[in-house]
């Protein structure tokens, strides 16, 4: 049976902490950015971990993504998967590969599931499986490298004391060292 689409006002997003899910989450701007452009640790277990299923082969129950509650529909004929245009709509994947779970998920709420989760390690939100382990973060940004070191340049030239020109170049050669060195 289906039942008609709620309307999604940003107050409900925004300052709703009880909004009732699932919304679909497949049309924001930063989920478009997201398909095209996956973490390459997230494209590769894609790759290696998951196979998209044919609707067919899939039980009557298993007609939608169980995260996100939508209908799966066909792959894009002519890309490859993990491939998958932002315009193109949601396809099942099955889990293989990854100790004993083989759930099916829809391809983009699995991509959102583990870019969403990559920094603590990502597990199917079912059975728990590990499917991909804590990445290490970088210890500091080259942004916050160059920050600091013109905050230091400021305050020696605030001290009265000669500055020589800062090189990026010498900048982000350092901060590369020091990214081997942890």
């Amino acid at each position: 049976m289906a039942t008609a689409p709620r309307l999604v006002f940003p107050f409900d997003l925004v300052f709703n902490p009880f909004y009732p899910w699932p919304i679909n989450r497949h049309n924001s701007p930063s989920s478009r950015m997201a398909r095209t452009i996956p973490d390459p640790a997230v494209y590769d277990f894609l790759q290696r971990h998951t196979v998209p299923r044919n609707l067919s082969s899939l039980c009557p129950d298993q007609d939608e993504c169980s995260l996100c509650l939508e209908k799966y529909a066909a792959q894009v004929p002519g890309y490859t998967h993990p491939q998958h245009p932002s315009s193109a709509p949601e396809y099942p994947v099955q889990i293989c590969n990854v100790g004993a779970c083989r759930h099916i998920f829809g391809r983009l709420c699995m991509q959102s599931h583990i870019e969403s989760l990559i920094e603590k390690g990502s597990s199917c939100p079912f059975c728990r499986e590990e499917w991909l382990s804590a990445q290490a973060q970088p210890a500091a940004s080259v942004s916050d490298d160059v920050r600091e070191r013109i905050e230091l340049e400021r305050m020696v030239r605030g001290a009265g004391g000669d500055v020589e020109p800062v090189d990026a170049a010498d900048i982000l050669t350092a901060y590369m060292d020091g990214l081997g060195e942890t």
